[in-house]
């Protein structure tokens, strides 16, 4: 699809490969995307069952100790944040897409400066938001093998009811009778489901975080170029060899001097018009009101602005 070549929706992609999301037409053939989206429910049903194995978990075995059940609750409660989070963004895709295309299509780039400071100041948000959330992964996955505390080994014979407290879980969780996790098998089973909930929740979170991030920083910038235009009110609007400015883009900042005004618009009138006719209509268009012109671009352009914002943060885009 288009949307997917284009910076902003590229966070998109990491969702829809591990089936968190199905984006609507990726592949040519109907079939590939039904498909894909059987999988993404498989997805959905594995991390439902996960979350339920956590809080059960939780619930049933550590809460007989105050600090390992605060943790595991800690734990349970960042997991259901981000993948519910997640889940609604799944169910409101469209209305996320259009959003996005809003941006896209609306928003302009007038001032390059100001346009490159905001693209810096995502790039390094989102920098550090995948440095700690890869490094917090990280921690996680490497604890299990670190070398395990006598109060661990307590938990895991008291409260879990382990035979071998050794093989460490990166997070305890509820398991069937009929499987007995201190089998080597039962083991290295659970603990790749685990380290798949690790990556979904990783993905997830970085996901979420991203949207967090893009979607005020880009109206900010653009409210920023408004505000510059918004100082030359009052001032003669003149281009760099000194020409008055005849007409202003404020979306863009493109500019008309009086003399390529003046050309452009004998070169449309030219065609339907009588030579008479193009005189008196050239004549009526440098008569006009460049300041209320241009105010009246900046009261559009502002509304513009705003019409976007509402309808970005409305109750019905939540």
């Amino acid at each position: 699809m288009e949307y997917i070549k284009l910076r902003r929706y590229l966070f998109l992609l990491p969702l829809h490969i591990f089936g968190l999301i199905t984006t609507p037409n990726f592949h040519r053939q109907a079939w590939k995307n039904e498909a894909h989206n059987i999988y993404t429910n498989f997805v959905w049903v594995f991390i439902a069952l996960s979350l339920c194995a956590q809080w059960t978990s939780t619930f049933l075995y550590a809460i007989h100790d105050v600090s390992e059940f605060l943790q595991r609750f800690y734990e349970s409660i960042l997991l259901l944040l981000f993948f519910g989070e997640l889940f609604v963004i799944k169910m409101r895709f469209h209305d996320v897409l259009e959003l996005f295309h809003l941006q896209e299509h609306f928003y302009k780039i007038s001032n390059r400066n100001i346009h490159r400071k905001y693209v810096m100041m995502e790039s390094i948000e989102l920098a550090v938001v995948f440095v700690i959330n890869t490094v917090t992964s990280l921690t996680m996955l490497i604890e299990p093998f670190l070398p395990i505390s006598e109060r661990n080994i307590f938990l895991m014979t008291t409260i879990y009811g382990r035979k071998d407290p050794r093989k460490v879980l990166i997070s305890p969780v509820w398991e069937p009778s009929f499987i007995d996790i201190d089998k080597d098998g039962y083991f290295i089973l659970v603990f790749s489901l685990q380290i798949l909930v690790i990556l979904l929740g990783q993905i997830a979170s970085m996901s979420l975080l991203m949207v967090v991030i893009i979607f005020p920083t880009f109206p900010a910038s653009q409210y920023e170029m408004l505000g510059e235009f918004v100082k030359l009110l009052g001032a003669e609007h003149r281009d760099g060899f000194g020409e008055l400015i005849f007409y202003t883009d404020i979306a863009t900042g493109a500019y008309l001097t009086e003399t390529q005004m003046v050309h452009y618009r004998y070169q449309q009138d030219r065609a339907n018009l009588s030579k008479k006719e193009a005189a008196v209509k050239l004549k009526q268009w440098k008569e006009k009101s460049y300041p209320a012109f241009y105010l009246k671009q900046l009261v559009r352009r502002y509304q513009e602005l705003e019409q976007i914002m509402m309808r970005t943060f409305s109750e019905d885009h939540q």
